[in-house]
């Protein structure tokens, strides 16, 4: 049971299903990860007939390095070594990956959201027939091969893909969120092949830079069945090669399947470090049917308070973090021809984390001192602590009046203190504020304050 943990290995894992409970691996927790830096294999006890992996594998993700592998063991009639409805699998390897499953089935052994983020050639390659009965999910910051041999892949809960390489995938999307499908390469496929099946109920998406390579005969690009037979399902395909494949898609039950052309602005990703600007190239992935230049003419302002600005030239946006914040910021941009107003609106999400390499500065909340008499000093000791992963540089010190402080620049190490010295010298009876600020490349403005 990984129970919210992370479990790492660099070699192999195989994982063995039986009927005892809580055998084997357990991911029902949100903050599961499993990254395995090669190859894992599902299996079933030889012993144990019948035995199933149903709710083992329930949230989390787990990162697979190498070969993934489904299969059982000796005469076992069990089917279910690894069935997913919650746990999400990423292929992230940087080599060559191969995946099987022995039984695959929606009611058999399946994956439920896979992303396929692989840097390799040749990436992932498919041994068999799978099922996704979750997401097929590709991030946008890689362009993942998958190499189907003519293996079929259905897709039972939707897409949100940027950057994808289907060679000989004979994909079928059976309902299921629609959230993207852009930035989509068909290769290699033989000329009866039907390259990808639609079946839905209820759409309107839209599919941008889709790249068929191979122009069938007697097969189809895109077979879109409305499954339902009410409102109409409708597909805009934007900016695709070719720009007009509809003498090659068939359609059914009322789905209507539109090939256009026209600038399109498509979702952006950008990643930076907590309180770090970073300039993101929002142009580079938009579609722009005719020679005419690109220009930025309009962002907006983050949902979380980050700052956006068009840089000098129109082709990049720089976005600085609002102070403190760790998490997903959004904005929009809006694109337009050069030369006239044609116009589009693209998304850009920035992921933000901790800098934990920053100094980190700590200091008690008060500094008492008494017993102080008229004109007379006395001294009261203040501990300056570093907690972060890096050193502290304090530039400068001030203090109010009647206290004084050394003023001199020090350096804390990582993980170290340093003692500074304040003197308060009292010129009338009362009570007296202390306030002191100090400066330091901690990046924020510290003012503890006692009486």
């Amino acid at each position: 049971i990984v129970n919210g943990h992370r479990l790492s290995t660099a070699g192999d894992l195989t994982v063995t299903t039986s009927n005892v409970a809580d055998d084997g691996l357990i991911m029902t927790n949100a903050n599961d990860e499993v990254i395995v830096g090669s190859n894992v294999r599902f299996t079933t006890s030889s012993q144990h007939s019948g035995a199933s992996s149903a709710g083992n594998y329930t949230d989390g993700v787990m990162r697979v390095r190498g070969n993934f592998t489904q299969t059982r063991s000796g005469s076992s009639a069990s089917t279910g070594s690894f069935i997913s409805t919650g746990t999400r699998v990423v292929f992230d390897g940087s080599g060559t990956q191969t995946v099987f499953f022995n039984d695959p089935g929606a009611g058999t052994s399946r994956f439920h959201d896979v992303g396929f983020e692989n840097t390799s050639p040749n990436s992932v390659n498919l041994s068999s027939t799978i099922i996704i009965n979750g997401q097929m999910q590709s991030p946008g910051h890689v362009t993942t091969v998958v190499n189907g041999a003519n293996n079929i892949v259905t897709v039972n809960g939707g897409l949100d893909v940027e950057g994808l390489i289907l060679d000989r995938v004979t994909l079928t999307v059976n309902n299921g969120q629609i959230d993207r499908f852009d930035q989509v390469t068909f290769r290699n496929y033989v000329l009866s092949a039907t390259q990808m099946t639609l079946n839905h109920t209820v759409m309107n998406a839209i599919f941008a830079g889709l790249d068929f390579e191979v122009t069938p005969t007697s097969g189809k690009y895109l077979v879109a069945n409305d499954t339902d037979g009410g409102t109409p399902a409708t597909l805009t395909i934007v900016n695709a090669n070719p720009t007009d494949g509809s003498a090659l898609t068939t359609t059914t039950g009322g789905f209507v399947v539109n090939w256009v052309t026209q600038l399109y602005a498509v979702d952006d990703a950008g990643a930076t470090l907590e309180e770090t600007p970073v300039t993101i190239s929002v142009l580079d992935n938009d579609l722009n049917p005719n020679e005419n230049a690109l220009v930025i003419t309009d962002v907006t302002q983050s949902v979380n308070g980050g700052a956006v600005v068009i840089d000098p030239g129109g082709t990049t946006v720089t976005y600085t973090p609002p102070q403190d914040f760790i998490g997903t910021d959004t904005f929009t941009y809006t694109v337009v021809y050069n030369t006239d107003e044609v116009s589009d609106i693209g998304l850009v999400t920035v992921t933000l984390t901790p800098d934990n390499d920053n100094p980190v500065i700590a200091v008690a909340s008060g500094l008492p001192i008494d017993g102080s008499v008229i004109n007379q000093t006395v001294t009261g000791i203040l501990t300056v602590n570093n907690t972060g992963n890096d050193n502290l540089n304090v530039s400068n010190l001030t203090i109010s009046a009647p206290f004084s402080v050394d003023n001199t620049p020090f350096t804390v190490e990582p993980g170290g203190s340093h003692d500074v010295t304040v003197s308060f010298t009292p010129d009338q009876t009362g009570t007296f504020e202390l306030i002191l600020s100090i400066t330091s490349n901690d990046r924020r403005s510290l003012s503890p304050q006692s009486r």
